[in-house]
C-alpha cells in the first residue's frame, strides 16, 4: 500500500473516531444499488445529458456533440422548451427509484460514525438505508430535506442538498437553479459551510468532472479557502495527474482506493475501504479502552504520610510519578479528589519538612502542593511559614540550579502568592509579587500565564479594576497555551468588555478544538477537558449579548456529548450545586427568617456548616477559579444563586476576602446578607468594621466619580452591591464615618447617576436608625444640603434623611440658612416632581419649631397651593388627618375638610365572592389618626352615627373572613382581616368611647352588638369593654387582668397592654396591673414579649412612680435573664441572632430609665447592661434607645 495513501486513510479513520468526519455522497455511489432485472443501470450525469439532448433534438448526441455539452444548460433548455414537469419526469423515469434497493455497501457506509451526511442525489437509497438501520437499532439518522426543519434536528442527519424525487420541484438541475441556490437555500449553504470549516469531509460518488462536485468545491474554494479543513475525494478509478494537482491546490486530496486495495471492481474497492475504516475504529476503541482503564486507575495508590524520612522519599516518588502521568484534566475529577483526600495525604508539619534532607524538602513540597491544588484543597494559614522556610533555604537563580528545580521553586512562590491574595495579606502579597515580577523572564510560559492571572485576580479581590485593565492590556497573546487565553478572555468579558473577551475566546477555542482533533490518545483527556470548559465559557459569552442562537447551544451540547467521556464538566457543577445546598440541611432549620432591620422577618431559613462543609465551599471557589469561569456577564449569571449563597455563608467565616470578592462578582444585592449577616458582624471587631466601612466608602465614591463609568461592567456591580454593604456595616461603624457617608451621598445626589444605584434608600434608612435623636437633630443643616432634584417624587421621601426625624425636641439652637428654606418653599410651590420631599422637610422643621413666623406663613401658603379634590395638599406622603397638625392659610380649615372627608368616604369591605388581600383601609387610618394627642379634632354626632353604620356594614360583610384559615401569597387571610378589625377596635375604644354621649340609642345598641360579636369571633375586646362601664362590669374585668395578661394569645395580651396605656393616660392607678405585666417580663414569657417590653419601656418613662418595688425587682430579674439568654453564640442561626439583638434593643430604654432612678443605679445587672450599651462593639441601632433615654433624664 502506498504510504501517502495509507496516511490519508488513517487520517480519515482518526477523524471518524473523533466524530469530526462528514460524508459528501454523489450520484456515482448509486451505481452500487441493487437493481431489478430488466432495469437500466442508475444514470450518471452524462446519461442524463444524453436524455436531455434527445428530448430537445429527437436523437442521441454524437461523440462530438458530447464534448461540448453543458448538462445544466441542457436541463434548462428542456425546461424552457417544454416545462418543469417534463424535465422532472425525464429524471424520475431515468432513476427509477422504486426499482432499486440499497446494497450491503450502503449499510456498511452508514454504520460508520459520520457527523452528518450530505448528498446531491435525488434518489431515496440513503434514506431507506438509514431507516432500516434505525429499525435494527444500529444508528439513528435524521432526514433533513426541508430547510425549515433544521431548528428541530440534531446530528447525525442526512441532508438532501439538491432535493428529492419525493418533491420533484425541489430538485436542483438547471443553470438557473444553481445560480439562485445560495440565496434560496441559505440554510443549506450555511450548514455545508460550517461542515467544511468544522469537519474533515470525505467525498464519495463524485467524478472529478461531476457538475455537482465542480459547483460545490468551487464555492468552498472561493468562500472558505483560508478556513476549510482537508477534503478527501475517494476515487475508484484513475484521475489524470494534472487534475489531481489542481485539486490538491484546493486542499482536496485524491484517494484512489482501487490502487490501495488492488481491486478492479469499484464495489469491492469501496467494500474494502469501509472495512478498513471499521477495523481501524475497532482498533482505536480497543486502544482507548485500554488507555481509559489506566486513567481510571490513576492516583489509586495507597500512599499516605508516615513519620520516617524514607517513607517520605517513597511517597515523593509515587507522587512525582502521579504528576508526570496525570491525564491533564483542568480540574481533577471528584472521585479522584475524594480518594486522595480520604487517604489522609494532606498532613504537613514543620517537623516533617525538617527531617527531609536537601533537596527532598523542596521536591516533596512541590509534589504536595501540586496535589492539594489539583484537589482544590486550601493551603492552611499555618502552613505558610513552612512554605516560606523551604523557599528561603534556596537561591536557585544565583546558584545556577537546573531549570526543573527553579520551576519547583517558583511553583511554591506562586502558590503562596495565591494564599496571600485569598487571605488579603496585602503587604506580604506586594513583596512576593515584586520578587516574582523581577524574575518574570525566567518563569516558564505556564508560570508566567499563571502569574498574570494571579495579578488579575488580585485586582478583582481588591476591587482595583483600573489595575486589572492594565494587566490584561499587557498580557501578551500566547496560543501555545490556549486555555490561559480563555481565562484571560473571561476576565475581559466579565469586567471590562464582552466584545473583546469573546473575540479572544473564539480564537482560543478554535485553537483548543484543533488540538483536540489532532492530538495523540495520551493527550486526549487534557484537550477534551479544555475544550469542554472553553466551549461552555464561549457559549456563555454568546448568550450574554443575546447573539446566541439554537445552533450555538446545540454546538455546545455536542461538544459536551463528544468529550464527557474524558471530562464530565457538568457533573462537577451538579455536585457542587447539590453538596453546598445540603450545607443548610435543605433549608430545614426554620420557615421564618429576619430582614436586616431588627424585629422584621421574612419567610426563609437559617444556615449552618461544619469543617467538611468549609472545605467543600473552598473547593467550589477554587473549581471556578481553575476553570477561569466568568461568574457574571451582562444580563446573566453563570452559577446558581442558591449554591453561591451557601458557599458565601461558610466562606465569610474562614476567608472573608474570598466571600467579598465573589459576592461582588455575582452582583446580586440579596447575597450581601450571606457575607455581612448580623451574626458575622457581631463577631467582627469595631476596628475591623471601621476599616471595611472606610474601604467601601472609597469605592462608593469612586463608582460615580470615575470617568466613562457607564462603560464598565464592574462599575454597575458596585452600584448594585456597595450601598447594601454600607447599610449593613453602618450599624457598627463610628459616628464620623457614618456622617462622612452622608457627605458622599450628597455628592452623589449632585451627579447624574443616582437612579443607576440600588439600595440608596435602604442605606439612608439604616444609617438614620443608628443615630440618636440628638445626633439626628444636630445633623439637620447637613441633611438640608442634600439636593433632592434628581429623586422621584413617589418614593423620594425614602431617599431623604429628613424623613427619618420624628422627635419634637430641641437639643441645641440650630441655625438654618434662610436661603435654603426659601429654596425649599419655592420647590413646594413650583416643582411637582419633588414637592413631597420638600413638604416633608419643611414639616420636620415646623414640628421642631425651627421656622420663624414668616417662614411658617410661606410654608402654609405653598403647602396648600396645590390640593386634591378633597381639598388637602397634593403630592405629599401624609394622610389627611396629619394636616391638622401642620400650618394652613387663614381661609382654610383642615378640621372642616377632614369632616367632609369622613362624610364622603366609607370604611371599605369585601362585597364580592373573592377575597381581597388589600384589607388595610386609608379611612380607618385617618380615623385612628384623630386619636393622636397632637391632633385636635371634634367629632360631630352625625359623623359618629355614620361611623357606627360604616363599622357595622364592614363587620357584617367581613367578620366571617376572620375565621378563614386559607393562605394567599404566603399571607393568612384570617390574620389580615383580624388585624383590620383590631384596628377598628381601637376606633371603638377610642373615638366612639370618648363620644358615647353623642350616640343615639340605636347606634349604641349596634355598637354593643358589634362588641359582643367581637368576643364570639375571638377578637380582643378587653380594652374596648373597659371603655364602656355602663355596659360591662369593669371591676370584674380589672380582676380578670392577671388571667388575660398570662394568656397564650398574643392579641389578648396586646389588648391588655392597650388598656393599661389608656388607664395611664387618664392618670388612673395601674400599680397592680404593672406587677402582673412585669411578672410576665420576669418569667420571660415569649408570647407578645416585644409588646410587653415596649409597654414597660413607654410607661417607665412616662409614669415611673406607678412602678412598685416589686415591679422594679421583676424588671431587674428579667433583665438579668435576658442578658444571659440573649448572648450571641456562633451556633445561632441568623433568625435567632436577629431575635436576640432585637430584644436587647427593645430593653435599652428600660435599662436607661432604671439607671436614672434613685437608689438602684449601682445594681450589678444594670451595670452589666450599662457596660454593654457603652461598648463600641455593640450595634449602634441596638444601643440607640439607651443613649436617647439617657438624654431625657
Amino acid at each position: 500500500m502506498d504510504n501517502q495513501l495509507k496516511i490519508y486513510l488513517d487520517e480519515i479513520a482518526e477523524q471518524l473516531w473523533n466524530n469530526k468526519a462528514g460524508l459528501f455522497v454523489g450520484s456515482g455511489f448509486s451505481l452500487n444499488a441493487n437493481t431489478e432485472k430488466g432495469t437500466d443501470r442508475m444514470p450518471m450525469w452524462a446519461d442524463l445529458g444524453d436524455l436531455f439532448y434527445k428530448k430537445l433534438h429527437g436523437k442521441n448526441p454524437s461523440y462530438e456533440d458530447k464534448a461540448y455539452l453543458n448538462i445544466l444548460k441542457l436541463a434548462e433548455d428542456v425546461e424552457s422548451v417544454f416545462d418543469r414537469a417534463t424535465l422532472n419526469d425525464i429524471i424520475i423515469k431515468a432513476i427509477a427509484d422504486e426499482k432499486r434497493t440499497p446494497s450491503d455497501l450502503y449499510y456498511k457506509m452508514l454504520s460508520l460514525p459520520w457527523v452528518n451526511i450530505y448528498t446531491t442525489n435525488y434518489d431515496s437509497l440513503l434514506v431507506r438505508s438509514a431507516t432500516e438501520l434505525h429499525k435494527k437499532g444500529r444508528v439513528d439518522y435524521t432526514i433533513f430535506e426541508e430547510e425549515k426543519s433544521l431548528s428541530t434536528i440534531t446530528s447525525p442527519y442526512i441532508a438532501k442538498l439538491h432535493g428529492s424525487l419525493n418533491h420533484p420541484d425541489s430538485m436542483i438541475i438547471t443553470e438557473e437553479d444553481y445560480r439562485r441556490y445560495h440565496n434560496r437555500h441559505s440554510i443549506f449553504v450555511n450548514e455545508v459551510r460550517n461542515a467544511f470549516v468544522r469537519n474533515t469531509i470525505v467525498v464519495i460518488g463524485f467524478s472529478a468532472d461531476d457538475p455537482n462536485f465542480i459547483q460545490w468545491i468551487g464555492w468552498v474554494h472561493d468562500n472558505l479557502e483560508a478556513h476549510a479543513r482537508k477534503i478527501y475525494l475517494i476515487s475508484v478509478s484513475d484521475i489524470p495527474e494534472e487534475r489531481v494537482t489542481s485539486l490538491s491546490r484546493k486542499n482536496i486530496k485524491v484517494v484512489n482506493i482501487s490502487k490501495i486495495f488492488d481491486k478492479s471492481d469499484p464495489y469491492e474497492s469501496l467494500n474494502t475501504f469501509f472495512t478498513y475504516l471499521d477495523d481501524s475504529l475497532n482498533e482505536k476503541k480497543t486502544e482507548e479502552e485500554s488507555f481509559s482503564k489506566g486513567v481510571l486507575k490513576w492516583g489509586r495508590t495507597n500512599a499516605s504520610c508516615n513519620s520516617r524520612e524514607k517513607d517520605y522519599k517513597t511517597l515523593y516518588e509515587i507522587w512525582h510519578n502521579d504528576r508526570l502521568t496525570y491525564p491533564g484534566w483542568i480540574v481533577m475529577p471528584r472521585d479522584k479528589r475524594e480518594y486522595i483526600l480520604n487517604m489522609n495525604q494532606f498532613i504537613l508539619s514543620k517537623d516533617l519538612i525538617e527531617q527531609l534532607k536537601r533537596p527532598y524538602d523542596i521536591l516533596f513540597l512541590n509534589e504536595f502542593n501540586w496535589r492539594i491544588e489539583k484537589c482544590l484543597f486550601p493551603i492552611y494559614n499555618d502552613w505558610e511559614s513552612i512554605y516560606i522556610s523551604v523557599i528561603n533555604k534556596y537561591d536557585p537563580i544565583n546558584k545556577s540550579s537546573d531549570n526543573e528545580f527553579i520551576e519547583h521553586w517558583f511553583n511554591l512562590k506562586l502558590a503562596i502568592l495565591r494564599l496571600y491574595r485569598q487571605e488579603n495579606w496585602i503587604d506580604k502579597w506586594t513583596v512576593l509579587k515584586e520578587e516574582i515580577n523581577s524574575n518574570a523572564g525566567i518563569l516558564t510560559k505556564e508560570q508566567l500565564a499563571r502569574f498574570k492571572y494571579e495579578l488579575c485576580l488580585h485586582a478583582v479581590y481588591t476591587w482595583d479594576f483600573l489595575s486589572l485593565k492594565i494587566v490584561l492590556d499587557n498580557w501578551s497573546e500566547n496560543m501555545e497555551l490556549p486555555y490561559w487565553e480563555m481565562k484571560k478572555a473571561a476576565l475581559w468579558a466579565e469586567f471590562l468588555s464582552l466584545e473583546r473577551g469573546r473575540s479572544i475566546a473564539e480564537k482560543a477555542f478554535a485553537e483548543i478544538s484543533s488540538k483536540y482533533d489532532s492530538c495523540a490518545l495520551e493527550d486526549k483527556y487534557c484537550w477534551a477537558s479544555q475544550k469542554n470548559a472553553a466551549h461552555s465559557i464561549l457559549n456563555l459569552m454568546n448568550s450574554a449579548d443575546f447573539s446566541c442562537n439554537k445552533e450555538s447551544h446545540l454546538s455546545a451540547q455536542k461538544t459536551w456529548a463528544d468529550t464527557k467521556i474524558y471530562d464530565d464538566f457538568w457533573y462537577e457543577r451538579d455536585f457542587f450545586d447539590a453538596r453546598l445546598r445540603n450545607v443548610d440541611s435543605v433549608f430545614a432549620v426554620s420557615s421564618k427568617s429576619p430582614k436586616f432591620e431588627l424585629g422584621l422577618y421574612r419567610v426563609t431559613t437559617s444556615l449552618g456548616g461544619n469543617s467538611s462543609d468549609y472545605r467543600n465551599a473552598y473547593a467550589f471557589y477554587n473549581y471556578y477559579e481553575e476553570l477561569g469561569y466568568p461568574i457574571h456577564l451582562p444580563g446573566l449569571t453563570a452559577i446558581k444563586k442558591e449554591t453561591l449563597a451557601s458557599a458565601l455563608s461558610l466562606m465569610a467565616y474562614c476567608s472573608q476576602t474570598i466571600a467579598e470578592a465573589w459576592m461582588f462578582r455575582f452582583a446580586d444585592i440579596n447575597l450581601v446578607a450571606f457575607v455581612f449577616s448580623r451574626k458575622k458582624l457581631e463577631f467582627t471587631s469595631f476596628d475591623k468594621i471601621n476599616e471595611l466601612f472606610e474601604k467601601y466608602l472609597r469605592l462608593f465614591q469612586m463608582s460615580f466619580t470615575i470617568e466613562d463609568s457607564n462603560d464598565k461592567y464592574w462599575i454597575s456591580n458596585m452600584r448594585i452591591i456597595i450601598p447594601e454593604i454600607l447599610s449593613r456595616l453602618c450599624v457598627k461603624a463610628n459616628f464620623e464615618l457614618r456622617v462622612r457617608a452622608f457627605d458622599i451621598i450628597t455628592e452623589l445626589y449632585r451627579s447624574t447617576y443616582i437612579m443607576l444605584y440600588r439600595g440608596i434608600d435602604e442605606l439612608i434608612s439604616r444609617i438614620m436608625n443608628t443615630f440618636t435623636d440628638e445626633e439626628k437633630y444636630k445633623l439637620i443643616p447637613r441633611f438640608l444640603e442634600m439636593d433632592m432634584s434628581g429623586i422621584s417624587n413617589d418614593t423620594g421621601y425614602r431617599y431623604d434623611p429628613m424623613s427619618y426625624i420624628s422627635d419634637s425636641k430641641q437639643y441645641v439652637d440650630l441655625h438654618i440658612d434662610y436661603k435654603i428654606i426659601s429654596k425649599m418653599i419655592e420647590k413646594i410651590y413650583q416643582d411637582q416632581d419633588v414637592r413631597s420631599i420638600y413638604v416633608t422637610r419643611m414639616a420636620v422643621l415646623y414640628r421642631l419649631d425651627l421656622l420663624n413666623a414668616t417662614q411658617v406663613y410661606e410654608f402654609a401658603e405653598a403647602l396648600w397651593k396645590h390640593t386634591t379634590n378633597s381639598g388637602f395638599p397634593l403630592h405629599t406622603i401624609y394622610s389627611e388627618f396629619a394636616f391638622l397638625n401642620l400650618p394652613h392659610p387663614d381661609n382654610i380649615n383642615p378640621a372642616e375638610l377632614l369632616s367632609k372627608y369622613f362624610e364622603t368616604h366609607k370604611i371599605t369591605y369585601n362585597a364580592g365572592k373573592s377575597i381581597s388581600m388589600h384589607v388595610r383601609d386609608q379611612v380607618v387610618n385617618n380615623i385612628k389618626g384623630t386619636l393622636n394627642d397632637a391632633v385636635c379634632f371634634e367629632w360631630e354626632s352625625n359623623a359618629l352615627e355614620k361611623l357606627v353604620s360604616d363599622i357595622y356594614t364592614a363587620w357584617s360583610h367581613d367578620k366571617d373572613k376572620v375565621l378563614n384559615q386559607d393562605i394567599s401569597f404566603g399571607i393568612s387571610i384570617g390574620e389580615e382581616y383580624r388585624s383590620k378589625f383590631i384596628d377598628i377596635g381601637r376606633i371603638i375604644s377610642g373615638v366612639l368611647a370618648k363620644n358615647q354621649d353623642k350616640l343615639s340609642s340605636k347606634s349604641s345598641d349596634i355598637l354593643k352588638h358589634i362588641i359582643d360579636e367581637y368576643s364570639r369571633y375571638g377578637l380582643p375586646v378587653y380594652s374596648i369593654m373597659l371603655e364602656y362601664p355602663n355596659w360591662y362590669n369593669c371591676e370584674d374585668l380589672i380582676a380578670d387582668f392577671c388571667k388575660r395578661i398570662s394568656s397564650y394569645d398574643k392579641f389578648e395580651i396586646a389588648d391588655c397592654l392597650v388598656a393599661l396605656i389608656h388607664k395611664s393616660k387618664r392618670k388612673m392607678d395601674i400599680k397592680c396591673e404593672l406587677e402582673y405585666v412585669t411578672d410576665n417580663f420576669r418569667c420571660n414569657n415569649e408570647v407578645a414579649r416585644i409588646d410587653v417590653i415596649q409597654t414597660i419601656s413607654s410607661l417607665i418613662i412616662e409614669v415611673p412612680t406607678q412602678f412598685s418595688d416589686k415591679s422594679i425587682q421583676n424588671i431587674i430579674l428579667g433583665l438579668k435573664y435576658i442578658y444571659e439568654s440573649s448572648k450571641i453564640e456562633i451556633s445561632d442561626s441568623e433568625l435567632i441572632v436577629n431575635e436576640k439583638l432585637n430584644i436587647r434593643r427593645e430593653v435599652a430604654p428600660i435599662v436607661s430609665a432604671l439607671l436614672q432612678m434613685d437608689g438602684i443605679n449601682d445594681n450589678e445587672t444594670l451595670s452589666t447592661w450599662y457596660t454593654y450599651y457603652n461598648d463600641d462593639n455593640t450595634f449602634n441601632d441596638v444601643k440607640e434607645g439607651f443613649v436617647f433615654n439617657k438624654y431625657n433624664a
